[in-house]
């Protein structure tokens, strides 16, 4: 499944989630969209402001959808203004299940 909207980054490895959806950040818009198959957005999380760089679900039940931001996308002005953060918010729908290194 690709991006949402042209520069958006995706990664079922980073917001996958039960369901056949995906959590992506849209470069675009500055939100984090949760997008079911075939591409329909079901849920926004806006970062007024701020750039949305990527996100993961995690947390002991899979809710905790972690939102990584910036002031900006230009790695010098990260540099000079270390404005990034990483917020956590949750989310109804849990990641798939993961599996320990040792695979237990």
């Amino acid at each position: 499944m690709g991006g949402v909207a042209g520069g958006s980054h995706t990664g079922r490895e980073h917001g996958g989630q039960r369901g056949g959806a995906i959590w992506v950040c849209s470069v675009d818009t500055g939100e984090f969209l949760r997008v079911v198959e075939g591409g329909e957005v079901t849920d926004r999380i806006d970062a007024p402001g701020l750039c949305a760089i990527d996100c993961a679900l995690g947390g002991p039940e899979g809710r905790t959808l972690y939102l990584a931001t910036a002031d900006s996308y230009d790695p010098a002005t990260t540099a000079q203004t270390r404005a990034g953060r990483i917020s956590a918010v949750q989310v109804a729908v849990p990641g798939p299940p993961t599996v320990a290194p040792d695979g237990a």
